[in-house]
C-alpha cells in the first residue's frame, strides 16, 4: 500500500538478517558495500555498476517507486557499513604470503551470486555469520544471561578447553548415527546423517541424509541433502549439492560438486597457483582472471571424473560429463607392456623375456629370471637353499 516500506532485490542476491536491518536504519536507496577489502577479496566476477554496489534496496511505495527492478536500478547508492572482521588472517608459510585473501565476515554480510565461485564463497560467509550473530547476541545480552548462559555451556561441555566447547556448539537432528569416535564440533547436523568412526566434521554444515564414512574429513563445507564423502575423503572450504559423491583423493579445497556428480577415488584438484592468478571459465571457452592464488575447481551437475583425472586450479567440468585419465601404463594381464618393448613371458626357471628375434628383452625389470628376480614374482625352495630369499620367511643360514 502507498507510503509502506518495500524491500526489493534481485534472485542473484544473497544478504543477512543483519545486513537488513542496517540498511533499513538508512534513507531509501539502493545498498553499496563501502568496505573495500571486502571488495578486493570478493569482487571478482561479479558484475556491478560500480564496486560494491547491491542489487538491494528499499523505499516507499508511491507512485513514483513501486519496486520494480527498473526502479531499483535508477536508486541512487546508500552506503552500508557492514562492520566486517578478517578472519583467519595470520602469517602462514611465508613462500604462501601471495596466496592469502583474509575473508572479511561479520553477522551483516552480502554477495552476488553470478559464478561459481560465489556459492563456495557465500557458504563460507554464511557459516561465519551465523557464528558472529551468536557472539553478538551474547555481548548485548545482560550479565546475568551471560553467566547463566556460560555455566549451561561449560556444563554441557564438562569443562573449559575449547575442543569440549566446540563439541556442546554442535545441533544435531533425528535420526543421525555418529560414531563414538567422530569428532563433530562447531557445526549444524540434519536429520538422518551417518558419521563413520574416526570422522572429523568442524565447522561445517550437512544437510539431511548426508553420509561421511570412516576417517573422512569435513571442515567450513557444506553437503547437501544425501551427498556423500567416502572413506579417507577430505573436504575444506568446499560445497556439494545433493546427492554429490565424492571418493577420497589428495583432498579437495574449494571445490563446488554439483548435484548427483561422482569422483572416483584418486581424482586430484590441484588448488594453488605459485605464478600467475588463477583463470576459470565464466562462459564456454571464456576465462577471467579470478584475482586468487588459491582456488579448486567446479564439478557441474551428474558429471562422472574417474581414477586418476588431474583438474587444475579453476577447471569447469561441464554437467553430465565423463572423464577418464589416459590408460597408458595399465597393466590388463601377463604381456602388457610399451609397445617398443619386448613382450615377457614367466617360465619354471623365472621371468625371460622372448621377443619376435628370440632376443632376451632388455628390461631390468623382467632380467635374471633363476636367483634374486625370481623371488619377486614366486616363491620356491631355491631361493632359500641358494640363500637368496627375498622374501623374508626363513633367515639365510
Amino acid at each position: 500500500s502507498s507510503g509502506a516500506r518495500l524491500v526489493v532485490f534481485t534472485d542473484r542476491q544473497w544478504f543477512t538478517a543483519g545486513a537488513l536491518r542496517r540498511m533499513l536504519q538508512l534513507p531509501p536507496g539502493r545498498m553499496r558495500v563501502t568496505d573495500e577489502l571486502f571488495w578486493r577479496t570478493n569482487g571478482a566476477q561479479q558484475i556491478v555498476p560500480a564496486p560494491g554496489v547491491m542489487e538491494i534496496g528499499w523505499g516507499v511505495v508511491s507512485a513514483e517507486w513501486s519496486g520494480s527492478r527498473e526502479a531499483l536500478d535508477a536508486q541512487a547508492p546508500v552506503s552500508v557499513e557492514l562492520d566486517l572482521e578478517d578472519h583467519g588472517l595470520h602469517a602462514g608459510h611465508p613462500r604462501l604470503q601471495h596466496a592469502h585473501r583474509p575473508l572479511r565476515v561479520g553477522a551483516a554480510s552480502v554477495h552476488l551470486v553470478q559464478h561459481w565461485t560465489h556459492l563456495m564463497r557465500i557458504n563460507q560467509l554464511a557459516i561465519q555469520a551465523e557464528a558472529y550473530a551468536a557472539r553478538d547476541r551474547f555481548q548485548e545480552a545482560s550479565l546475568l544471561q551471560k553467566v547463566v548462559h556460560g555455566v549451561r555451556t561449560v556444563w554441557r561441555a564438562g569443562g573449559w578447553s575449547e575442543p569440549k566447547l566446540a563439541a556442546v556448539l554442535v545441533t544435531v537432528g533425528a535420526g543421525c548415527t555418529i560414531h563414538p569416535t567422530a569428532v563433530v564440533e562447531a557445526s549444524r547436523i540434519g536429520a538422518g546423517v551417518t558419521i563413520g568412526p574416526g570422522a572429523v566434521v568442524q565447522g561445517s554444515v550437512l544437510q539431511d541424509g548426508v553420509m561421511v564414512d570412516a576417517h573422512a574429513t569435513v571442515v567450513s563445507s557444506v553437503m547437501g541433502s544425501g551427498s556423500r564423502i567416502g572413506p579417507y575423503g577430505h573436504l575444506r572450504h568446499s560445497t556439494l549439492f545433493p546427492g554429490a559423491r565424492v571418493s577420497a583423493g589428495p583432498g579437495y579445497q574449494m571445490c563446488v560438486f554439483g548435484r548427483d556428480c561422482f569422483l572416483a577415488w584418486g581424482v586430484a584438484a590441484l588448488d594453488l597457483s605459485f605464478g600467475q592468478s588463477i583463470r576459470t571459465e565464466t562462459a564456454p571457452g571464456v576465462t577471467e582472471d579470478s584475482t586468487h592464488h588459491f582456488l579448486g575447481c567446479a564439478v557441474g551437475h551428474e558429471a562422472v571424473i574417474g581414477q586418476g583425472v588431474r583438474l587444475a586450479p579453476g577447471a569447469v567440468v561441464p554437467s553430465g560429463a565423463t572423464l577418464v585419465a589416459t590408460t597408458d601404463g595399465l597393466y590388463r594381464r601377463w604381456g602388457d607392456h610399451p609397445v617398443d618393448a619386448q613382450p615377457v613371458r614367466p617360465t619354471r626357471q623365472g621371468v625371460t623375456g622372448i621377443g619376435a628375434s628370440g632376443e632376451a628383452a632388455r628390461d631390468p625389470l623382467h632380467v635374471g629370471g633363476s636367483r634374486r628376480d625370481d623371488a619377486l614374482f614366486g616363491d620356491d625352495t631355491r631361493d632359500e637353499s641358494s640363500r637368496c630369499d627375498i622374501e623374508g620367511e626363513i633367515s639365510s643360514r
